[in-house]
This record gives C-alpha cells, sequence and structure tokens, in this order.
C-alpha cells in the first residue's frame, strides 16, 4: 500500500479546487443561459447540449477554460458572416443533435462550428444575435 506523500495530497487540493471552480462556472453559465430563454436539454462531461426555445436550434457549450459554443454546421454554411466568425471545426460524440463527418479516425463523428468568447454575456449576446437570423431567414423562406 502506498501512502499519499505531502506532494500527493497537495496535488489532491488542487485538482478539487479546479473541478470544483469549473463545475461553478458552468452553473453560472447555465444560469445565464436559462435565463436568456435557453432550455438545457442534456449535459454530459464533454458538453451541455442547449436549445432555443424561440427557434428550436440546438448548440453545446463546451466546457474549456474560454466560453466556447459549438453550432450547427447547416447554420453556420447557411451565413458567410458565420463561417467567418468562427474558430474553424469542432468534432465530438457529444454533439448528437449534429451531423456526422469523416475526421482523422475510422469513423463517423458528430462535429460542429466553434466560437469563442470572453465571458457568457457575450456568448448570450451572439447566441441571440444567430437566433434572430434564424427566425427572420424561416419567416423569409430562406432558412437552410
Amino acid at each position: 500500500m502506498n501512502i499519499p506523500t505531502k506532494r500527493d495530497k497537495m496535488y489532491a487540493n488542487i485538482l478539487v479546487k479546479i473541478f470544483t471552480s469549473q463545475e461553478a462556472k458552468m452553473e453560472k453559465v447555465m444560469n445565464v443561459l436559462r435565463e436568456n430563454g435557453y432550455k438545457i436539454v442534456k449535459e454530459t462531461t464533454k458538453s451541455i447540449e442547449i436549445e432555443d426555445a424561440r427557434t428550436g436550434e440546438v448548440a453545446y457549450v463546451l466546457p474549456y477554460k474560454e466560453m466556447t459554443l459549438a453550432l450547427n454546421p447547416k447554420t453556420v454554411e447557411a451565413d458567410q458572416e458565420l463561417i467567418d466568425q468562427s474558430e474553424g471545426l469542432t468534432h465530438n460524440t457529444s454533439f448528437l443533435q449534429f451531423p456526422k463527418r469523416q475526421n482523422t479516425g475510422k469513423s463517423l463523428i458528430q462535429y460542429g462550428y466553434a466560437f469563442k468568447f470572453h465571458s457568457t454575456e457575450e456568448a448570450v449576446s451572439f447566441l441571440n444575435r444567430v437566433s434572430a437570423k434564424v427566425f427572420t431567414s424561416r419567416l423569409s423562406g430562406t432558412y437552410m
């Protein structure tokens, strides 16, 4: 049996603090999203699936250091401005509502376009602008 050293205990305490602060941060993010009309559909260790109550559009919040959202490729590819703003493609098996494509592995994997933000409020503002575009394009009959 190995007895934990002071160093082991120190690292364990650091990890607990990191995970606790990350959980608190994600809880704050979910609260802000709920307050702004987004439904939390599914939460995993890899992502949080959200749905806009107004349009039914699904997006994923990724638990990275920076506030990161993944949007549906169909939504992004219909709008050159969104393509230009994107950080590029992101692949994740937790993006259950998104299409699949071949990436580096042997099998297909779900993917979306990543968008990074400095704050939750900035991300929500972006989501609201995207929702307005989707809603307007649906009314005019130009939506995907």
